[in-house]
């Protein structure tokens, strides 16, 4: 069998990629988990107090979270925010809008600082959290607390700059910049 001409203009062997689709699903999917997640963090210190009546003991370590309840509201309405952010960056690139490269970039560099941020105020919840268990008579062995609160501290953070970290390099590529560019120019046929 022969080949035949292209019968369409344009430049020959010009395909349209289609890394955007699944990129964009996956960043929808993930600014949706996000809301969800900052939503649970902003109400969660609602719950403290219920789960320190309930719980035998006065829930040895709950009292420490009443003390840090405006931190974990305004870091899940931030986390709500991030999400929201993340959700129009994904919906951006899936219909391969032009400004999907910045938006892509301001939610990475706030994922990245809120990831810092909260795994900053987790360490120190926790750290209260092991002295007030302390206080209880619910001892932690010396240093624990501190390795328990620095360990949990950088896998937070690891796993909340892995995608962002991957969504700047992948943008920063020359031939995905290039693309994006391309986009704000019109739809590729």
């Amino acid at each position: 069998m022969g080949t035949a001409p292209p019968t369409r203009p344009g430049a020959v062997g010009s395909r349209r990629t289609t890394w955007p689709s699944v990129l964009g699903v996956i960043t929808i999917v993930l600014g949706a988990l996000g809301i969800l997640s900052g939503l649970w963090s902003a109400i969660s210190p609602l719950f403290a107090e219920l789960i320190s009546k309930l719980v035998p003991g006065g829930g040895s370590g709950m009292e420490s979270v009443a003390a840090y309840a405006w931190l974990m509201v305004v870091l899940g309405l931030a986390t709500l925010a991030r999400g929201g952010l993340e959700i129009i960056a994904g919906v951006a690139i899936y219909r391969r809008r032009g400004g999907a490269r910045a938006l892509v970039l301001a939610w990475a560099w706030l994922a990245i600082v809120l990831s810092f941020v909260g795994a900053i105020a987790t360490y120190l919840i926790q750290l209260e959290q092991f002295r007030v268990m302390t206080e209880k008579g619910t001892p932690i062995p010396a240093g624990l607390g501190g390795v328990i609160g620095v360990l949990s501290a950088v896998v937070a953070v690891a796993w909340g700059c892995l995608f962002p970290v991957f969504a700047i390099i992948w943008f920063s590529r020359r031939a995905i910049r290039e693309e994006v560019q391309g986009w704000a120019r019109g739809p590729m046929s």
